[in-house]
C-alpha cells in the first residue's frame, strides 16, 4: 500500500546514528486550533472502492465497513470499537453512506455500524444508517447537523446474554454551525446521539440533536474525546467546552453527559453537567487543554477524568510543557474531586531513561494523545507519551528515537500517589497523510496509545502503533508502516508482559493505520483477544477516497506472557511532583427529570428533582428539528417540582424535549399516540 508521508522523526538507518549522537527532532502539537476540515466535494457522484493490497494470510484480516475518507477515525483514538463479554459481540461505529449506484458519498454525514455476534469471527457490515441529519440530504456538507468523528458502544441490560436484545449506541459531534469560528474553517457546535437494537428491529434508530447555546457561556459543544458505557448500563461522555468564535479557545469547563436507559421510550436520555477545570494562560494570552478521556471501574463507582494541559496550579511550567491532570469520583460521577496535576518538570529519573547527551534541560512534557482505563481495585491507568520539551513557547516534544517513551501513569492507592512506568521507546512518532493542498489536506497520525481491560478489571493491556524501521526500512523514519504493539499488566500479581508486536509477519504487517482497540478485551481460559479495527485506503485522503475498514482477527495475549516482575519495569515515583488542589472539589447537581406517562395521548407530567432553586425552561422539537413548544417556567424552589405538558395542537409522533434547570440540561424523547 503506497502512502504519502511527511517526516518529522528519525529512524535507525545508516547515517542517523553516529557514536551515540542523534539529530534532534521536534513535534509540535498539530491541532491547537480547529481540527482539519475536510474538502467539500463538487457533487455526490459514487466513488469506486479501492482494492486492498495482496495479503499473505487473509485469515488475519476481515474487511468490514466503508468510510468516506480518512477523517472518520482520524486525530487520535476515540471509542469506535467496543466488545461486550456477556454477549461475545463487537461493534464498530463509523461514518458511511452507501449510494445506490455503488461507492459512497465522500462528504457523508451518515453514521453506520458493523457488528459481530460471534466474537469477531463473522461480521455484518454497514448496518444502519444509525444517524441521518434531519431537514435534507445528510450527505451534503452544508446540511443541518451532519455528523463527524462518531463514538459508539454496546448498551446491554444486566443479565442479558442475547446480542439481538442489546443496542448499539452512538454519540457524535455535528456541524450544525451553532459554535462556528468567524473564519468559517469550522462549523461545529452540535451533538447527536441515539440507539439501534442489534436485531435491527425496529428498523428506525433513535436520534437526538442538540446545539450549543449562544448565550450560556459553558454550553459550547465541540469534539468530545471521552465516551464509555459502564457495566451498569450507563453511557458517559466528556467534552471540553470551546469557543469557536475565539479560535476554539478552551473555556475552563468540562461537559459531562450522563446517559441512562429509559425503557418506556426505548431510548437513552442524557443529563448534562459542567465542572470547572481551569487552564493557565500562555504567554500569548491563549489557554487550552489538548486531550481528555474518562473511564470507570467495573463496579461503576470509581472513575477518573484525565486531561493533557497546563492548569492554573502548574507554577513555573513553560508553555511548551503540558502535564497530566486528573479528577476522580467514588460515587459514580455525582461528585468529582481534583485537580491533581502531575508536574513533570525536572524529574531526573525520567531524564535518565533517555540519557540524551545533548539534552541540557531536564524539563519534560506529554505527547498529544491520551487514553485511560480503571482496574478492579479502582486504580486509574493513563497511557501517553512523555519526553523532553523543546523551547519555551508552543506545545512541543523531542521525538528523536530513544528520547521519548510510552508510559503507563497509574496509581496503586486510589489516586493518593502516582507512578509512571515506561512501556516502550517507539522507533517512530508520526506519519502525515495528504500533501497539504486544499483538495488533499494533511491528517497527522501519531502513535494512538490506547488502554484496554478485561471485563472484571483484573488484567490491563496497553497498545500503540509503531513502525519497526528494521522490518520496514524507509529513508525518513516516518510512521509509514505501523504495527500493533501491546504490553499487558496484572495489577494483583504485579506482573508485566514484554512488549509484543501482534501484527508482524501477518497479513496486517505494517498496515495498521487509524487503529482502534476496544476498551474491553474478550477473555476465555488463558487467552485475551484484542478487538482491533483499522483502515486501508489509497495514497490520498482527497475527496472521493474511500476508506476500507478492517477487523484484525487473532490478536491474542496469553496468561503465559505475564512473566516480568514489576521491579523489572523502569518506574518513576511522581508523588513528590504532584500538586493536589483541595479547593477544586466539584459537586455536581443532582437534578433529574422524569416523564410519565410516556408514550401518552393528551398530556404527561415532567417530574423535576432539584437540589437548589433555579430557573426552569423547556423546549420541544419535532423530528424535523423544528421547535414546536418553548416555555419559560421561571424560578422554581429546591426539591420536587412538576410540569404538566399538554399535547393540544400536536400530531401523533415522536418529539424531543430539552429541560433546562439552571446551568444543567436534560434531553430525551417522548411519544404522542392518538
Amino acid at each position: 500500500m503506497k502512502k504519502t508521508l511527511l517526516t518529522l522523526a528519525a529512524c535507525f538507518i545508516a547515517g542517523s546514528l553516529v557514536f551515540g549522537q542523534q539529530a534532534k527532532y521536534i513535534k509540535n502539537h498539530p491541532r491547537k486550533g480547529l481540527p482539519m476540515i475536510e474538502p467539500v466535494s463538487a457533487g455526490n457522484a459514487p466513488t469506486s472502492i479501492p482494492t486492498p493490497p495482496a495479503m499473505i494470510n487473509s485469515a488475519n484480516i476481515i474487511q468490514i465497513g466503508l468510510g468516506p475518507n480518512a477523517f472518520g477515525t482520524g486525530f487520535g483514538a476515540r471509542t469506535n470499537v467496543w466488545a461486550d463479554k456477556n454477549l461475545n459481540s463487537i461493534v464498530f461505529v463509523h461514518r458511511g453512506a452507501l449510494l445506490s449506484g455503488g461507492g459512497q458519498d465522500p462528504n457523508s454525514g451518515y453514521l453506520r455500524y458493523d457488528v459481530s455476534k460471534d466474537g469477531g469471527l463473522t461480521w455484518t457490515s454497514d448496518e444502519g444508517p444509525l444517524y441521518m441529519a434531519t431537514g435534507g440530504d445528510p450527505g451534503n456538507n452544508t446540511d443541518a447537523a451532519v455528523s463527524r468523528y462518531p463514538q459508539g458502544a454496546i448498551l446491554n441490560s444486566t443479565g442479558n446474554t442475547v446480542a439481538d436484545n442489546a443496542y448499539v449506541t452512538y454519540f457524535a459531534p455535528s456541524r450544525d454551525a451553532s459554535n462556528p469560528d468567524p473564519a468559517a474553517t469550522g462549523d461545529w457546535g452540535g451533538i447527536v446521539y441515539g440507539v439501534q437494537k442489534l436485531s435491527g428491529a425496529p428498523s428506525v434508530p433513535t436520534q437526538t440533536q442538540l446545539s450549543s447555546d449562544a448565550v450560556e457561556t459553558g454550553k459550547k459543544y465541540y469534539l468530545p474525546d471521552g465516551f464509555i458505557v459502564t457495566q451498569q448500563n450507563k453511557a458517559i461522555t466528556l467534552d471540553m467546552a470551546r469557543d469557536g468564535s475565539n479560535g476554539s479557545e478552551y473555556m475552563d469547563s468540562l461537559i459531562i453527559m450522563n446517559g441512562v436507559w429509559n425503557a418506556g421510550i426505548s431510548d437513552i436520555v442524557y443529563t448534562e453537567k459542567h465542572i470547572l477545570a481551569k487552564a493557565e494562560l500562555h504567554a500569548d494570552g491563549s489557554h487550552m487543554m489538548t486531550a481528555s478521556n474518562i473511564a470507570f471501574s467495573p463496579d461503576g463507582q470509581k472513575g477518573y477524568i484525565a486531561l493533557i494541559g497546563k492548569n492554573k496550579y502548574d507554577v513555573g511550567l513553560p508553555d511548551s510543557s503540558y502535564n497530566p491532570i486528573i479528577y476522580k469520583t467514588t460515587d459514580g460521577g455525582s461528585t468529582w474531586v481534583g485537580a491533581t496535576s502531575l508536574d513533570l518538570k525536572n524529574i531526573n529519573n525520567i531524564f535518565n531513561f533517555f540519557a540524551d547527551p545533548t539534552q541540557t534541560d531536564s524539563s519534560f512534557t506529554t505527547a498529544f494523545e491520551i487514553d485511560l482505563s480503571v482496574d478492579n481495585a479502582g486504580n486509574a491507568h493513563i497511557i501517553m507519551g512523555l519526553g523532553a520539551k523543546i523551547g519555551t513557547n508552543g506545545f512541543s516534544i523531542n521525538t528523536t528515537p530513544g528520547q521519548w517513551g510510552i508510559f503507563d501513569i497509574h496509581t496503586q492507592d486510589g489516586g493518593t500517589t502516582w507512578l509512571a512506568s515506561l512501556l516502550a521507546k517507539p522507533m517512530t512518532f508520526r506519519g502525515s497523510y495528504g500533501d497539504g493542498s486544499t483538495t488533499n489536506p494533511t491528517v497527522n497520525e501519531d502513535n494512538r496509545p490506547q488502554s484496554s481491560t478485561t471485563w472484571d478489571g483484573s488484567k490491563l493491556f496497553f497498545s500503540w502503533f509503531d513502525t519497526d524501521t528494521i522490518a520496514h526500512p524507509n529513508p525518513t523514519g516516518d510512521n509509514m508502516s505501523p504495527d500493533l504493539w501491546v504490553r499487558g499488566y496484572d495489577p494483583a500479581n504485579h506482573l508485566w508482559t514484554p512488549a509484543k508486536n501482534l501484527t508482524r509477519g501477518t497479513a496486517a504487517d505494517g498496515k495498521i493505520t487509524y487503529g482502534n482497540v476496544s476498551y474491553y478485551v474478550l477473555d476465555s481460559a488463558d487467552a485475551y483477544k484484542m478487538p482491533v479495527t483499522f483502515g486501508m485506503q489509497t495514497d490520498s485522503i482527497a475527496t472521493g477516497t474511500t476508506m476500507q475498514y478492517c477487523y484484525l482477527s487473532g490478536a491474542l495475549m496469553m496468561d503465559a506472557d505475564f512473566t516480568l516482575p514489576e521491579d523489572s519495569i523502569e518506574t518513576v515515583d511522581l508523588n513528590s511532583y504532584s500538586v493536589t488542589t483541595s479547593e477544586q472539589v466539584i459537586k455536581l447537581n443532582n437534578e433529574s427529570v422524569k416523564v410519565y406517562p410516556n408514550p401518552f395521548s393528551q398530556s404527561t407530567t415532567f417530574a423535576l428533582s432539584m437540589n437548589e432553586a433555579a430557573q426552569v425552561s423547556m423546549n420541544v422539537r419535532n423530528v424535523l428539528g423544528q421547535t414546536v413548544v418553548s416555555e419559560n417556567y421561571g424560578m422554581m424552589n429546591a426539591g420536587r417540582n412538576s410540569i404538566r405538558f399538554n399535547a393540544n395542537g400536536l400530531g401523533a409522533g415522536i418529539y424531543f424535549y430539552t429541560v433546562t434547570i439552571g446551568a444543567n440540561t436534560t434531553s430525551g424523547k417522548m411519544m404522542i399516540q392518538r
